[in-house]
């Protein structure tokens, strides 16, 4: 199995934003911080909260359902041919069989019995089996839900439900998000297996770091990301440029600890011994470092990648929008975001397996000092993107 890896991406152009290809990449995103200095998040912070994005906040739901329920016609007309739906079914990827749903496509990872049993055409699944012809054990069955193939009736159709009746006919539990929410009352046929089921929102939890140390944000003098030649010092000022990177990513870590607390080695009274932990917050020549306050803003649930990517913009909109202009040079902002793991497929739509997962998590930072922005998506060790 390959190691996990954290692909990094630095982009100065200003007409160019690679974050928005990535957030569009990641479907099924569950936690998302945001984290940006408190006296900027002062000045933004009642447009931001009156913003089209926290206006109208995601919901998810917690079914206990059969798979087959999506069939039903209510289920099946209002959010399969209509509509636009995250589902995801709970369990362990590689050892349970897992569902997934977003944009119409039915995504399933089963064992061999189960996938032998539903008759359904798929393939075997790159990850979790083993050599040899009579050892696999693990497939993937993905169905386009919205091809004509799939109209209520065809041969395909009823092929599916077919299946979902004898091969999983039990209630299991699956957590729903609506992309297109419309009221129940609003609708024609009520769906009834949501009727009944509360939503839960995802509010937003506020957290002020105070008394930590922040650094600058700024690169090493001469440190370059990449070209230069091979030549040893052309080398060494790539190795400067990359630890630095890792930095920036270590401190944002150590500022979303559980709890919402920072972790005791960025706060500004920490004096552990350098035996014990050799790791300080910025180095010796970063004179712009100092103590702060750092605002942390968290949202937990079933989060669509087109919410996650208006909140990002109206994030940035805001900042851009301040009239002093030097606030606006010395801005930095961060968004975490962390996906489901037991998912069979991943960013970018590739397979992964259950082992050396990532969670799908990405970083972005935006720089000040007109310094561009960060990416730092994280890549599991059995993913097919690796």
């Amino acid at each position: 199995m390959q190691p996990s890896k954290c692909l990094i991406t630095l982009c100065t152009d200003p007409s160019k934003d690679p974050s928005t290809k990535s957030i569009l990449s990641h479907h099924f995103n569950h936690q998302l911080h945001v984290l940006l200095p408190t006296g900027l998040y002062h000045l933004i912070s009642q447009s931001l909260h009156s913003s089209p994005a926290l206006a109208t906040l995601p919901a998810f739901q917690r079914l206990q359902m059969p798979l087959g329920a999506i069939l039903e016609s209510d289920f099946w007309n209002t959010y399969i041919k209509k509509g636009n739906v995250l589902l995801v079914s709970k369990g362990q990827l590689d050892a349970d069989n897992i569902f997934t749903l977003n944009d119409g496509i039915l995504r399933m990872s089963l064992d061999n019995e189960a996938y032998e049993r539903a008759g359904l055409q798929g393939r075997q699944a790159k990850f979790a089996n083993q050599p040899g012809l009579m050892k696999r054990r693990r497939f993937l069955v993905e169905l386009n839900l919205r091809s004509p193939n799939y109209m209520t009736g065809s041969k395909q159709f009823l092929k599916l439900q077919h299946a979902c009746s004898t091969v999983f006919p039990t209630p299991q539990t699956f957590l729903f998000a609506d992309l297109d929410p419309k009221p129940q009352d609003s609708l024609q046929t009520p769906v009834e297996v949501l009727s009944q089921v509360p939503s839960r929102g995802a509010t937003p939890q506020v957290s002020i770091l105070d008394n930590v140390r922040v650094p600058s944000f700024i690169s090493p003098h001469d440190a370059v990301p990449q070209g230069g030649g091979n030549s040893e010092e052309a080398n060494y000022h790539r190795e400067v440029w990359r630890d630095w990177a890792m930095e920036v990513y270590e401190y944002m870590a150590l500022l979303l600890m559980p709890e919402g607390k920072p972790a005791d080695r960025v706060r500004a009274a920490d004096e552990i011994d350098p035996y014990l932990s050799t790791y300080v917050v910025g180095d010796q020549e970063d004179e712009e470092a100092g103590v702060g306050s750092v605002t942390r803003i968290s949202f937990s649930g079933l989060l669509g990648k087109e919410w996650v990517l208006m909140l990002w913009k109206e994030v940035r909109k805001r900042i851009a929008e301040l009239e002093d202009e030097e606030t606006r040079k010395r801005a930095w902002v961060s968004m975490t975001v962390h996906g489901l793991e037991n998912v069979p497929v991943g960013w970018k739509e590739v397979e992964r397996g259950g082992l050396g997962r990532s969670g799908d998590g990405y970083t972005i930072v935006d720089l000040p000092q007109q310094g561009g922005q960060l990416l730092y998506e994280l890549v599991g060790g059995q993913e097919d993107y690796s």
